[in-house]
C-alpha cells in the first residue's frame, strides 16, 4: 500500500511539472523584440549585420575557415593499437584533418 501511495504522488508531481512547462512555454510573448544578447562596453555602433549572411555552405564555410566535412573532422580523435602507428594508421592520419591522436595504456612501453 505504501508503494502505491508513493507512485501515486510520483505522478501527479510528474503531471504538475508538465503542466508548469506547459503553462511557461504558452504565456511567452513572442511579439516583443529580444535584446541583443552581449555587452555593449565602449560600443559607438550597433552592429546590424549577421555571422551568416549567404545561404548554403558558403556562408558556414566562411564562418568556420574550412569545408564543412573538414571542420567536422576536426572534431574526431583517433587511436591506434600497440606502440606506434602501423602503415594504415599513418595513411589515416594523413589523408584527414583529425581533431588529435589519444594515447592509451597499450600503446606505452
Amino acid at each position: 500500500m505504501h508503494l502505491r501511495r508513493r507512485r501515486t504522488i510520483a505522478a501527479l508531481l510528474v503531471a504538475l511539472v508538465a503542466l508548469v512547462i506547459t503553462v511557461v512555454a504558452l504565456a511567452g510573448n513572442d511579439d516583443e523584440a529580444l535584446p541583443e544578447a552581449g555587452s555593449r562596453f565602449g560600443a559607438t555602433s550597433t552592429p546590424t549585420t549577421r555571422a551568416i549572411s549567404e545561404p548554403g555552405d558558403a556562408g558556414v564555410e566562411k564562418v568556420l575557415g574550412a569545408p564543412v566535412q573538414d571542420a567536422v573532422t576536426r572534431l574526431f580523435l583517433i587511436g591506434f593499437p600497440g606502440y606506434g602507428p602501423d602503415r594504415p594508421t599513418l595513411k589515416r592520419l594523413a589523408r584527414r584533418d583529425w581533431g588529435g591522436v589519444v594515447l592509451e595504456r597499450g600503446n606505452v612501453i
